[in-house]
């Protein structure tokens, strides 16, 4: 039977390095890179041991390994090894560098006998499939950067966020909105209601990819006082994600993510405009990011790349559950012995008066998810029972917060002292080791 029969996609790594490791040549290597091409085609990049003479028995395995991949791995496999010789010609010097800049960690003794990396070239997602550091450390003189994500839409994220940056600027803290759902822009029309901006983040991003520097942060921004919305001790800055005229489409249409993953902070757009924020108003405490629900390239930076804190919401079905068991592994390390900070909200939740049970068969199965998916295997976690561990803290549900079309509407329910959004500001504060009410 071939290979194209018996393979799948999933399947190519796993066989191409077996074929590698039972490949003589292998005492004679120092690591093997992976080279995935945008069809899904493998290509080799070996690395040979400084000084190895080259004898007819290295190029008979050369040749060799090369038939085997090829039976292997049928129409997965790209026809090329490339050999990262010491002494190479300059343009050959040039592509071994670009492997190295580019290629990230895999896998490593004692699992395996060589050194692996692997370099996935894709189409789009790299921002899922790659990951950085936030524009800045946290500490306590500097905002922290806290994403609001779902795998699924209309589970109440964009309310939670816009609650939460209310009843901090209530409490006086310095809150800058950022609505980075630029496809279906939520957080800023909940919160601005009639007021708008000419230009928003899509514009700002775009002119920048352009190497225009025209829109200054005045530009896109919007402040709430509080005449805007009732007891605000800080004004509340609001970012929207651009004015929805005919034109919008062919802007967004025109977002380079590839782009944007390829060349990250701080040239960046995205990561630029949170330092340029950052240093029109020094004061700012809290950056809260509504994303994109799914796995658009937005939500791919902010959770594998910019945030110190990520909020998953997530209902207890299996679509949800599905979603998490792909985007959890992506957002698992920064470096190895590392891990952001990251809670999951049980977003409406059934009241305890008709289901007691309900939140607590949520926690177990986000527990179970994050064991299998999240933490090490020498890591200890929270005791289940722990109302403050990460495994769903509930925004219950409630018709009265159905199609809010302004958040003034609901504030008094959004600001209620013993209510779902204010221990919600207060686990941020907790994940953060920050006060935040």
């Amino acid at each position: 039977m071939s290979a194209s029969k018996t393979l799948s996609f999933e399947q190519v790594p796993e066989v191409t390095v077996k074929v590698v490791e039972q490949s003589p040549l292998v005492k004679d290597l120092v690591s093997a890179t992976l080279i995935r091409d945008l069809r899904g085609r493998i290509r080799l990049a070996l690395e040979f041991s400084p000084g190895l003479v080259r004898t007819a028995d290295v190029s008979e395995a050369l040749a060799d390994l090369q038939e085997q991949l090829a039976r292997k791995l049928g129409p997965y496999w790209g026809d090329q090894v490339w050999q990262m010789e010491e002494r190479a010609s300059p343009p050959s010097q040039a592509l071994n560098r670009l492997i190295v800049n580019t290629r990230r960690e895999w896998l490593s003794p004692p699992d395996t006998r060589l050194k692996w990396y692997r370099i996935e070239r894709v189409f789009s997602k790299s921002s899922w499939l790659m990951s950085t550091a936030p524009p800045w450390s946290l500490d306590d003189r500097s905002p922290a950067i806290v994403s609001f994500y779902s795998y699924k839409g209309g589970v109440g994220r964009t309310l939670a966020l816009a609650a939460v940056a209310v009843l901090m600027a209530r409490a006086g803290h310095a809150v800058a909105v950022l609505d980075l759902d630029v496809e279906a822009p939520g957080v800023g029309p909940l919160l601005l209601d009639r007021k708008d901006t000419d230009a928003g983040i899509v514009d700002y991003m775009l002119e920048r990819e352009l190497g225009i520097n025209g829109l200054g942060i005045e530009q896109i921004l919007v402040n709430l006082y509080e005449d805007d919305l009732e007891g605000l001790e800080k004004p509340i800055r609001v970012f929207p994600a651009g004015r929805l005229t005919p034109t919008y489409l062919e802007k967004i249409a025109r977002l380079d993510y590839e782009g944007f993953a390829s060349d990250f902070a701080p040239s960046n757009p995205l990561a630029r405009l949170l330092q340029e924020i950052r240093e029109y108003d020094s004061d700012l405490e809290f950056f809260l990011l509504d994303l994109r629900a799914g796995l658009h390239d937005l939500g791919g930076f902010s959770l594998n790349g910019l945030s110190h804190l990520n909020i998953l919401f997530g209902l207890d079905t299996q679509q949800s559950w599905n979603g998490y068991e792909i985007v959890l592994p992506l957002i698992r390390r920064k470096q190895p012995g590392e891990r952001q900070e990251l809670f999951f909200v049980h977003a409406m939740a059934t009241p305890p008066r008709i289901d007691p049970y309900a939140n607590q068969r949520f926690r177990q199965r986000a527990y179970d998810l994050l064991q299998k998916h999240y933490y090490g295997p020498d890591e200890d976690m929270l005791d289940l029972q722990d109302p403050d561990a990460p495994y769903g803290i509930p925004i219950f549900y409630r018709e009265t917060l159905l199609n809010v079309r302004r958040l003034a509407d609901v504030l008094p329910e959004i600001v209620n002292p013993a209510g779902d959004y204010q221990r919600l500001a207060n686990l941020i504060g907790v994940y953060l080791s920050r006060q935040t009410l």
